[in-house]
């Protein structure tokens, strides 16, 4: 049980998703990818693509 809505994850996958596929998820965040630490909260999100 999470604290969004299931409808609400779905649609925030969604644009996850398209963001992957397109880039524009690089482009805003991408630099996080070469960090040697960071601290947050997080989401594990699976996927079968």
């Amino acid at each position: 049980m999470g604290f969004i809505p299931e409808e609400q994850q779905a649609e925030m996958v969604e644009r996850l998703r398209k963001d992957l596929l397109s880039g524009k998820w690089d482009e805003k965040y991408g630099d996080y990818r070469t960090k040697e630490t960071f601290t947050c909260a997080l989401r594990l999100i699976v996927s079968s693509i």
